[in-house]
Parts: structure tokens; sequence; C-alpha cells
């Protein structure tokens, strides 16, 4: 018995280590042989918790906000401010329901400013997202497509001068016509008033008269065979004055026709932005019109809005105003007396929208919204209200 028990203690001292060799405590070393099995992972999607808005600025509650722009992106009634621009700020604000007040700059440049050094925390006008602007401020997703546009006479200054010079050629062309009618009306009357007295009678009125209109029916190969030569001068005299007329003729009505073809130019100058080449061009200090216009001309007075830049042109100071086509189109719609007219295509297509201070956390909210009032159709509708019914007399 006492043999059979120490048989059983041995078996079990031996078969431990191996068990024990199964379960490896924590500390122990991985075998370097045996490639672990990975747990199977469990997925969970749980919402994340909503983060309260990011605030637009630490230290103020209201809003402010600096307007400024032409019309109508931004009307001045009074006090108040009012525009397209202003409108589609007013929405975004109700989209995100913020509170803010309305700040009247005197430019864009200031709002620019202002939004960089804190004065204003959203700039808001017709603000041109440009390259140059965007390396000390922020923009917004673009709002409004917008492009510049060319302003000048509806007809040139020079365009009165040339209509009195084709008059004048024209009245001595005529005059030179009557005078050879007359010449060689007489002439024909003395070559065949002896021979032909019945075509061409004694009477110096009425035999000279009779000759004229020969002279005229031959030039005009019209012709009508009521009054004919039969002497062999007369022949010959008509048939000089047939070849001479033909060739004069013909260089008048080149002339003539070449002369309403430069009118019709005339009438077409300045249509696109390569035709500003060696013209005396307007432009706003500060904005893209001077930045684009210099790649055109280099004759470019600078002026302080593009009312300034309108009286200018009306003057005859400059050739043409460059400066943002809606802005020009909307003017002309409200000042249909004036002599002047757009150019038929645009150039240097541009965006507007809405600027804050550089890494201000608050522009992916004004991004969202914005992209919420484009796609629900409100800032069409906006840009409608302040364009298309403005401009019906357009």
């Amino acid at each position: 018995m006492r043999e059979f028990v120490s048989v059983v203690c041995l078996f079990l001292l031996l078969i431990t280590p191996g068990l024990a060799q199964d379960e490896p405590s924590p500390s122990a070393s991985p075998n370097p042989n045996v490639k672990p099995q990975p747990t199977p992972a469990v997925l969970e999607f749980e919402p994340a918790p909503s983060a309260s808005p990011a605030p637009l600025t630490e230290t103020r509650e209201v809003w402010r906000i600096g307007v400024a722009g032409s019309e109508p992106f931004v009307v001045r009634e009074g006090q108040s401010l009012q525009g397209l621009s202003v409108e589609v700020w007013e929405a975004l604000g109700q989209e995100l329901g913020v509170k803010f007040e309305l700040i009247a700059a005197e430019s864009v440049s200031d709002v620019l400013q202002g939004v960089q050094d804190g004065t204003y925390d959203v700039g808001v006008g017709a603000l041109s997202i440009t390259s140059e602007r965007a390396t000390f401020v922020d923009f917004t997703q673009p709002y409004y497509d917008s492009s510049l546009g060319i302003l000048t006479h509806a007809r040139p200054p020079e365009k009165r001068a040339t209509l009195q010079a084709d008059f004048y050629g024209f009245a001595m062309a005529v005059g030179t016509m009557l005078v050879a009618l007359t010449i060689v009306g007489t002439i024909f009357w003395l070559l065949e008033r002896n021979s032909n007295s019945e075509q061409f009678p004694e009477t110096v009125a009425h035999g000279v008269g009779n000759g004229m209109w020969m002279a005229l029916v031959t030039a005009t190969t019209v012709g009508y065979g009521d009054r004919a030569p039969i002497t062999p001068l007369g022949r010959v005299l008509t048939g000089i004055w047939m070849l001479v007329t033909t060739v004069t003729l013909s260089s008048f009505t080149a002339w003539l026709a070449t002369t309403l073809t430069v009118q019709k130019l005339e009438e077409n100058v300045l249509n696109d932005a390569s035709q500003l080449h060696g013209k005396r061009v307007a432009v706003v200090t500060g904005t893209t019109s001077e930045v684009f216009a210099r790649h055109f001309t280099n004759q470019l007075l600078h002026v302080e809005s593009y009312v300034v830049g309108i009286e200018k042109l009306n003057k005859g100071a400059v050739d043409a105003l460059v400066y943002d086509y809606p802005v020009l189109r909307y003017y002309l719609s409200r000042n249909s007396d004036l002599p002047m007219r757009l150019a038929e295509s645009t150039f240097a297509l541009q965006d507007y929208g809405f600027c804050v201070k550089r890494g201000n956390p608050a522009l992916s909210r004004l991004n969202v919204g914005l992209l919420r009032l484009l796609e629900s159709g409100i800032i069409r509708d906006i840009s409608e209200h302040w364009l298309s019914q403005k401009q019906a007399t357009d």
C-alpha cells in the first residue's frame, strides 16, 4: 500500500510541470515559436456627444459685423443698412441663431483691416475672394458669382468728329459730281446742238439740261435711250465719260462702304478687355479692378469710388471705367439717362464671400449655414430681388 501511494505521488509530480506550462503566468515571457491568436474585435458605433457650437469670440456674445460695399450689395438708407449682402448675412445669422449688430464701415479695405485686427468679427459686403486677401483673412463659401465689367460711352467722343468728317466728304463728292455733270452736259450740248437739235435744243437752259441728263444716265449705267449722241465727237466723249464714271462710282461706293464699316466699329468699341490697350481707364483704388485692369493698359486713373469714376467718364477724362459688373449694371438701371453703356463681355470672374479673422473656429459653422441657404434657394431669391427685379428697366 505504501508503495502504491509513492507511485501515485511520483506520477503527479511528473505531470504537474506540463499543466503549469499550458497556462503561463502574466509575467512569463511569450514563446517566440508560438504565434498568438488574434482576439476577435467587437465594433460598436455610438453617436458622438453633441458638442456646443464653437464661439465666434471668447469675449463677445453679440457679433460685430463690419459692412461696406456698393449698391446693390450694400444699400445705406439713413441709419439702416440693406442690400443683397446684408440680407444674405441676416438670413445666415438667423440660420445659426446668433446675435449681431451691423456696423457701417467707410470702405471694403476698412472692413478687411477691421476683421484682421479684431475690430469686427465678420466682414460683410461685396468682398471679392482673392489670393492676396486670403493671406490675412479667411473667407467663407462664396454666396454670389461676380465678374468685372467695362463701362464706356454710349457713343465715343471721337464718333461725332468722324460723322462730321464723313458728311463733309459726302458733300464734297456730291458737289464734285454736279460740277462734272454740268461741264460734261454743256460739252454734249455744244457738240450735238447743230446736228441733233431735237434732243439738244438751241436754248442754253434746255439744251444744257438735256446734256446733263444724258451724262447722268450714262454715268449710272441706266441708259434710258431718250438722249443719245449722233456726232462722232459726241460718241467719243460718251465712251470716255462711261469709262471715267465707272471707275469713279466704284471708288465712291467702296469709300462709302468703308466709312460705314468704320463707323460700325466705332460704335462697338470697347466690347471686351483686350480693347482696353492704349485707353485711359478709371479704377477704384484697393479693389480687384485695379489688379486686373493693369494687365491690359498702363494708363490707369485711380479714384476713390466708382461714382467718381463715372463722373470722370462722363466728363471725358477717361475712356472707360472698370469695376464690378453687377454694381455697374445696377447703377445704370437706376440712371438710365446717362449716355453710357456696359460692354457686352465681362472678364476676371470672381466670387463674393464673408470674411473672418484667420483661424477663427466659427468658420465651419458659417460655411455650413451658407451651404444650407444655397441649397434651400434662399440666396437665389435674395439675389433675384435685388438684381432682376430692380433692373427690369435695363
